[in-house]
């Protein structure tokens, strides 16, 4: 009977540990699949560039070619093709504060599409903005999270946007 005693709490114990690891599943948080959420809330932070959270609110989404806050900045992101397709897409920034245009800040975008793919860009300065070229592989929504830092004064704006199929 002892023995039965034995093999029972066992058997009890074994079932409360593997039913309390269920119940930590990675795949179950919703943060990492979530496109939206700022740099400071994801797993892939963009080098020299505070997150949003560190200047102030965070960003709501917006459509590409809508000009948005930025901490003490005004952005605007476009990309050519508009709207982008499957292949290189060329993203461009335009960075103002205070009406005059920013030249000389680190600019990254962070895109977040489809099945977990992130990648991180630099934009580079070019002739009163910034922009670099990258291949989107894959169709689908897509979330661009553009982080600019000049000295001390940080921003963050979120970009949402369909990739097409070629």
């Amino acid at each position: 009977m002892n023995m039965h005693l034995l093999r029972s709490g066992f058997l009890s114990g074994t079932l409360l540990i593997s039913v309390a690891l269920a119940g930590c599943n990675p795949a179950d948080d919703k943060t990492a699949e979530n496109p939206t959420l700022p740099a400071a809330e994801s797993n892939a932070p963009v080098a020299d560039v505070p997150p949003e959270s560190a200047a102030g609110p965070t960003a709501t989404p917006a459509a590409l070619g809508t000009e948005q806050a930025a901490g003490p900045y005004q952005v605007t992101l476009t990309t050519r093709p508009q709207p982008p397709t499957v292949g290189s897409t060329q993203f461009t920034a335009n960075v103002t504060q205070n009406g005059a245009a920013v030249i000389a800040a680190n600019v990254n975008l962070q895109l977040s599409g489809p099945g977990g793919m992130k990648k991180t860009i630099t934009l580079v300065p070019v002739e009163g903005h910034y922009g670099a070229a990258e291949v989107l592989a894959v169709h689908g929504p897509w979330t661009a999270d553009i982080n600019i830092k000049q000295g001390d004064n940080v921003g963050s704006a979120i970009y949402t946007f369909d990739v097409a199929e070629k």
